[in-house]
Parts: structure tokens; C-alpha cells; sequence
């Protein structure tokens, strides 16, 4: 994991923050190619993608990535869609090989699928294959939604996102490659924390190498030497590559590279809808990705949309998404409620069953975090408070805001949301929703 030296912020977010609405008009001509491409394969035509990126130079790299899977998903909608929906539920449990993938072990699993650890045959390298469940009650939006995940993923190209490599089908398992991340989730690296000694090193990051987070890290190893983290806001004190229950530093910086992912997603039009630690991987170089967009929708859906239930994870959801309008201040909720828990190592939300929680989301602020653990600064405090404050004219507005707040507490600068007088804020937040 990098020290706590600036050199971190210049390589992986030292990069001005593009306002949305620039990322937004670089991506238009793309989208709407897309859409183009698209229609002519719905009409009977055959577009082919190489012509495509021959009349498109410029967008050429983009068009060989994505074109090739809105093809093969419109291939098995309109050809064996029908066939394969009323097939009886596939047996995953001694499944070894998909297309050109040899499956090696399973890495995670989740509600959508199953994710391997895999060796593409015809290249060598080791991926990770995300499979489709087929014990969903509705085969068909279980099939959508995969579908939707694996488009959404492979539209968003971006350092704190896993892309999506290709999306197949092969006897009717629909499944879609990625990256095999050599990381844990924030999941795990929570559970750590919790340890009495507190603390995940860099090396045990590249060992354990799991994808959602549903173990421990590996043990420390016996030859490690844990350094002193005074947990204080001032940077260069503590040159191990670890993490610790009080490298504020580093949380911030995992929290910002969040934010910026978000920012980035909403720039494409996209709600991620599921922001929770499990669905955080980092690596032992300390860089974020974040990963299933199976809760993803256009930022822009209406009531009516299929994804407008509530879907996501209950903990982690905002009001507005309990109410089933996910939007991109929804997303910053639930990082704000990411970063809480990993400042505090206890969730934001809990309860002894569903409607026990559903009413405390909906009526309570979560403890204070400094009340929790008084180490916490001050300034990290007020960003995340910020972040989960349940008045949405008091959230933060974009996912760039957040970023730039956490930059500054990464970097010993006074964030925006420090900037109010400290009683202010401490009543805005006993009010709750209240004035």
C-alpha cells in the first residue's frame, strides 16, 4: 500500500475533476453510435463493427470494445432467448469450462451469480467470469438484469471500475469475463480492522486475492513489523504499506477514489444503486474498483422502470431508494455510509430485523462517528455526516463534491463540510429531517 506522501494523490487522483457535464459531451457521439448500432441489428440489418471503427477513427478503440457485446446480447435475445428461458435450471456445480474460459475455483458469489477465477485458453491470462444463477423466480428478468450488469460495466471505462472484457453464452449459461483483481473487498478488509491488532498489510492483499470479501485476510505474516500510526490528520507519519484502524489518511483516499468512480458513472448516465463494502475491492498499490452493477439504472429512469424497486442492499440505502427513486445522491448515501463503517468499523445501520431497520433508516441518524471513536478527525467526520445526511438539500449534490472534500482531508486541508462552525453542524444533525 503507498506511504502517506503525496506521491499516492499525484499518480491515482492528483488529476483536476472534470465537471460532469465535459465527461458527459465527450461520451455523447459514442452513445449514440451505440443506439445506432443497436437499431440496425433489431431490424434485421448486419452492421459489422469493423465498419463501424473504420467511418469512426477516433472512437475506434471504444467501438471494438463495446460493439462486440451489444452484439452477442441482441444475438441471444432474438435467437435463443425463447429456447433457452424454458430450459429446466442449469447445474452450475460441475461446470469446468464456458466458451473459451477453463474455470479454476469459485471466488464469490452473490445474488445475480457466481464468479470464478478462470484462464482464457487463447490468451493465457487469468481472469474472472461472472456466471448467471438460474434459481431466480423470473428467469427472464434474472436474464435482463445480467444482461443490463454486463452492458453498463463494459460502457464505463475508468481506473476504480472493473471492466467488463466480453459477454457469451454457451448452452444456455450467460456469462460475462472481468479482470481477476488481486485484492479484497472493503468487506474484509473491515473485518481486519476488528482484530485486536488492527491492521492489513500490502503483502497479505496480494496473497489472499478474494473477490467479495466473504472470509478474512490472510494471517500476518510472522516476519511483518507493524509501525506506529499516531492516527493524527498530518501527513508522512507513517511509511509502512499498511492499513490501520487510524491511517485517516489512507481512508480518505479509498473513500475519494470511490467518489470518483461515482462521479464518473454518473457522468455515463449510470446509478450503481449497491455502493456497499462488499462491492469495494482494493489492491495492495492502495487503488479502489468498484465493482457489480446488477442494482445499476439510468439516472434518469423513470417510476415506472423495472429498476426502480428498491433493490440494492437495506443497510445501505438511503430513504429515497427505500422509496423505490434510487438516484445519484442515493449512490453518495450509501459511500457516505461506506466510509462510515470503515472509520468506525461498525455499521451505520443495524437492526433485529427487516422492518426494525427500514424504520431506523427512515427515522434516525446513525451515531455521530467521533462519538463512536473520538481518533476519528474532526474534518473526516464532517464529510461523512455530510455525505449521509438524510435532507437532500444538505447532502452533497455530486460525487465530485465528496471527492474533492476527502482529497482535502487526504492532503491536511480543511474540507468544505468542516467549514461550518461545529455547533451548526452538530444541530443540523440532532434535527434529522427537521428544521
Amino acid at each position: 500500500m503507498p506511504d502517506e506522501s503525496g506521491e499516492f494523490d499525484a499518480e491515482i487522483l492528483g488529476l483536476p475533476i472534470p465537471h460532469a457535464s465535459e465527461e458527459r459531451e465527450g461520451f455523447a457521439e459514442i452513445d449514440r453510435l451505440a443506439d445506432r448500432f443497436l437499431t440496425e441489428l433489431q431490424k434485421g440489418g448486419e452492421p459489422t463493427v469493423d465498419d463501424y471503427a473504420m467511418r469512426y477513427p477516433h472512437l475506434a478503440e471504444e467501438i471494438r470494445r463495446i460493439f462486440p457485446m451489444i452484439a452477442a446480447m441482441e444475438h441471444w435475445k432474438a435467437r435463443k432467448a425463447p429456447e433457452v428461458l424454458n430450459r429446466p435450471p442449469k447445474d452450475l456445480s460441475n461446470l469446468t469450462e464456458l466458451g473459451v474460459y477453463r474455470l479454476v475455483r469459485t471466488v464469490g458469489q452473490g445474488g445475480m451469480g457466481v464468479v470464478y477465477e478462470a484462464v482464457d485458453l487463447e490468451s493465457g491470462r487469468r481472469v474472472a467470469v461472472k456466471v448467471m444463477q438460474w434459481r431466480a423466480r423470473d428467469p427472464g428478468a434474472a436474464r435482463r438484469r445480467f444482461e443490463q450488469e454486463a452492458r453498463t460495466a463494459s460502457d464505463l471505462l475508468h481506473p476504480n471500475i472493473v471492466p467488463v472484457f466480453d459477454y457469451g453464452e454457451v448452452d444456455g449459461v450467460a456469462y460475462y469475463s472481468m479482470p481477476l483483481i488481486e485484492g479484497i473487498s472493503l468487506e474484509a478488509v473491515i473485518a481486519r480492522l476488528r482484530e485486536r491488532n488492527g491492521v492489513v498489510y500490502a503483502d497479505e492483499i496480494r496473497r489472499t486475492q478474494q473477490w467479495d470479501g466473504s472470509g478474512a485476510a490472510a494471517e500476518t505474516p510472522d516476519d511483518a513489523s507493524p509501525s506506529h500510526d499516531s492516527g493524527s490528520s498530518t501527513v508522512g507519519e507513517s511509511n509502512d504499506r499498511s492499513l490501520r484502524r487510524t491511517s485517516w489518511r489512507r481512508i480518505a483516499r479509498i473513500g475519494a477514489q470511490i467518489a470518483r468512480a461515482l462521479q464518473y458513472a454518473h457522468s455515463r448516465g449510470v446509478v450503481h444503486g449497491d455502493i456497499k463494502p462488499a462491492n469495494v475491492l482494493l489492491d495492495a498499490e492502495g487503488v479502489v474498483r468498484i465493482t457489480d452493477f446488477g442494482m445499476a439504472r439510468p439516472a434518469d429512469a423513470g417510476e415506472d422502470a423495472e429498476a426502480s424497486s428498491t433493490g440494492g442492499t437495506l443497510r445501505y440505502m438511503s430513504v429515497e431508494q427505500l422509496l423505490g427513486r434510487p438516484d445519484a445522491l442515493s449512490d453518495i448515501y450509501s459511500a457516505g455510509l461506506t466510509m462510515y463503517e470503515l472509520t468506525t468499523l461498525r455499521p451505520a445501520f443495524v437492526g433485529e430485523d427487516r422492518d426494525t431497520l427500514v424504520r431506523r433508516i427512515a427515522d434516525a441518524n446513525p451515531v455521530p462517528p467521533r462519538e463512536l471513536n473520538p481518533e476519528i478527525p474532526r474534518e473526516l467526520e464532517a464529510v461523512i455526516l455530510t455525505a449521509i445526511d438524510r435532507r437532500l438539500e444538505r447532502r452533497y449534490q455530486t460525487a465530485e463534491a465528496l471527492a474533492i472534500d476527502l482529497l482535502c482531508c487526504a492532503n491536511g486541508k480543511t474540507p468544505v463540510a468542516a467549514r461550518r462552525k461545529p455547533w451548526s453542524r452538530l444541530r443540523h444533525w440532532v434535527q434529522g429531517g427537521g428544521e
